[in-house]
């Protein structure tokens, strides 16, 4: 009887696999086929292999943002995509963009960020995938104050601090040493979250080459959560990358609770992150978050600005190592605030907070860098909640809507013929920046928006990012809540960094083309496997 039993689970077990293979991929296809008839007028790349793939295989052979980012070009500002599963319209109309998401609100497509609820070991929703619901709007309304000004003021002499601390290490490494710059860059920005959400040093610029608890365990999460974007990855549990996304959220559901536990035993200060999670009320319980929401929510806010914020700093440092007129403005205007160390001087003035705002070609810089290498390169997803015309074609009720800002935020359609040029003047008042379809173009609606906005002030200012075209923190009420923490971060470590050092890519990067080239969107923009190797150049040699 034994033998009989295991000789029919060897017979049925592929075959009640692929059951449940064919749940996945070829029951929805069919679910699907009413919608796609409604969408097939569009135009969109063929379909050229099994029509159950769709689009994917060339998705698959070429990065996916530089493949988004060709099809624009090819397809328009509207066009679909065939995916296995649904038909997906892809959006990169900059009107019909800000209609979709700041006046219509179409919500989020929760299915496309389930990834982003597999954190820790308890698969949990959490403000990134919650819909626009009372909980979303209590949580935000509630961590929202400790972006405001006045924290932000409060927090810039320690973000100061950790920055020297990264600046140290650079200097202890020496000129001769190629450095990943984006790696050196996630120490600083996790060092931000322990300062600014917890109240705790965790440590990971104290020393730039030593191996950091926090550093290794959030990152090889996201790493695991990139391999799972892979379908065959999810669909076939006994692969080792679905094996390592589980161990990865064992060991970061120990980290998020032994913090917990360290906070709850030591509060962290009023204005911090934490402090104002663990304080709110659960509007569908009256109560305090119960202990898995908390878990969730903190694990998102710690890692939600971690490798976004480090990868905006490290592909800046790469646009100004790659340029030298560009790396010559900035240490001009460095130097006219007194904040470029020099002969004679080599230890700048303390950078201010007033200094922020009046550095105006850094700040164009750093515009210009997250135009063209945005950290959240794959956009976001939408869900169509009715029948609607959008950049001059019918879009179908229930259609998954893909606004990808990478694509966006490249295109000639949108941003003129140097749209692929690394150009900061198009920031700058009075440059003649490229036009968008007819109305004020991106270069004329930032300067608008920055002069109508008090130069120091960082939560203003990033109120003003979302020109038409340019949407590194998303739009409307569904945007980036730390985008004012972003920018304050990026101002400053790129401020003080390129007042003490001059950088240059090292030569087995192949310049800004080879380093860009490498690059690949997982979850977010990251550089290739070499990272961003650059030599941090000691202005003034010690």
């Amino acid at each position: 009887m034994l033998g009989l039993a295991l000789a029919l689970a060897l017979v049925l077990s592929p075959v009640l696999y692929l059951l449940y293979l064919s749940s996945l991929i070829v029951i929805p296809y069919l679910k699907s086929l009413p919608l796609r008839r409604k969408l097939r007028h569009l135009p969109g790349p063929p379909v050229t292999g099994l029509f159950l793939l769709g689009n994917v295989p060339d998705l698959v052979r070429t990065p996916v943002h530089q493949c988004m980012a060709a099809w624009t070009e090819q397809y328009g500002k509207l066009y679909k995509v065939e995916l296995p599963t649904t038909t997906a319209v892809v959006l990169t109309d900059p009107e019909a963009v800000s209609q979709v998401l700041k006046v219509d609100r179409f919500e989020k497509l929760t299915t496309s960020y389930q990834n982003m609820e597999k954190l820790t070991a308890e698969q949990q929703p959490n403000i990134l995938t919650e819909p626009l619901s009372p909980y979303y709007k209590v949580v935000r309304r509630a961590v929202t104050p400790a972006f405001s000004t006045a924290n932000l003021k409060r927090f810039f002499p320690m973000l100061q601090d950790i920055t020297q601390q990264v600046m140290a290490g650079l200097e202890a490494a020496g000129p001769s040493a190629a450095l990943d710059l984006d790696r050196v860059a996630q120490r600083l920005t996790i060092d931000v979250i322990g300062r600014f959400a917890f109240d705790r040093d965790f440590g990971a610029t104290a020393d730039i080459t030593k191996p950091n608890e926090a550093l290794q365990v959030v990152g090889e999460l996201m790493t695991a959560l990139q391999l799972m974007l892979n379908p065959l990855n999810r669909w076939f549990w006994w692969r080792k990358e679905a094996r390592g996304l589980w161990h990865s959220r064992r060991r970061y559901d120990a980290l998020v609770r032994r913090a917990l536990d360290d906070l709850r035993a030591s509060p962290p200060a009023e204005h911090t992150l934490l402090h104002h999670l663990m304080h709110l009320t659960d509007p569908n319980t009256g109560k305090p978050l119960s202990a898995r929401r908390l878990r969730s929510e903190t694990a998102l806010f710690w890692i939600a600005g971690f490798e976004t914020t480090a990868h905006a700093i490290g592909w800046t440092l790469m646009f100004i190592a790659g340029n030298p007129q560009v790396e010559s403005r900035i240490a001009a205007e460095l130097e006219g605030a007194g904040l470029l160390a020099v002969p004679g001087r080599a230890a700048p003035r303390q950078l201010a907070w007033g200094d922020l705002g009046g550095l105006k070609y850094l700040n164009a810089v750093i515009h210009e860098s997250m135009r063209l290498m945005p950290p959240a390169s794959g956009g976001t997803v939408r869900a169509v909640p009715r029948d609607i015309q959008l950049a001059g074609h019918m879009v179908a009720k229930g259609t998954m809507l893909w606004i990808p800002f990478y694509a966006m935020q490249r295109s000639e359609r949108v941003w003129g013929a140097d749209a692929a040029q690394f150009r900061p003047e198009r920031w700058l008042a009075g440059a003649g920046g490229a036009g968008v379809g007819g109305g004020q173009g991106p270069a004329a609606a930032a300067a608008a928006a920055a002069a109508a906005a008090d130069e120091d002030d960082i939560v203003r200012a990033a109120d003003t990012q979302s020109a038409r075209g340019f949407l590194p923190f998303s739009e409307g009420p569904r945007n980036c809540v730390g985008q004012s923490l972003a920018l304050l971060e990026l101002r400053t470590a790129l401020a003080l960094l390129c007042g003490k050092f001059r950088f240059r890519l090292a030569d087995d990067m192949g310049g800004v083309e080879g380093a860009v080239s490498a690059a690949r969107q997982h979850i977010t923009l990251k550089p290739g496997e070499r990272g961003l190797l650059m030599h941090a150049i000691p202005r003034v040699p010690a």
